[in-house]
């Protein structure tokens, strides 16, 4: 069974920890924060993430909603309160040998 990395993931948004969060994505993903929407590497994305995570510090990380689309694709929604306002952040997740990884991770202001 591959080990569901979500509730960790959650406590990373929340701390505004994008080293740790990092590892937790595939080696290449489909990422959109702020400026930046293309296809980033594990690294790319800690710098971008911990750029956004400094303009604009977490309080508050919750969940919205959680589930599988028909296609199979685990998904997660979830509502992240920041000094500087409310952002919705999504991902999804695939499995990648006996993990479940972070392939497509998404900050959008709300």
């Amino acid at each position: 069974m591959a080990q569901d990395p979500t509730s960790n993931a959650y406590k990373l948004i929340q701390a505004g920890n994008a080293r740790d969060l990092s590892a937790l994505f595939t080696d290449n993903l489909d990422l959109v924060v702020d400026d930046y929407d293309d296809i980033a590497s594990k690294s790319q994305a800690e710098g971008i993430l911990k750029k956004f995570f400094e303009k604009n510090p977490p309080k508050l990380y919750k969940t919205i909603q959680e589930g599988v689309t028909q296609l199979g694709i685990q998904y997660r929604i979830g509502e992240l309160e920041t000094a500087n306002g409310k952002f919705k952040v999504t991902f999804n997740l695939k499995k990648v040998g006996e993990s479940l990884l972070i392939h497509q991770f998404k900050i959008e202001k709300e």
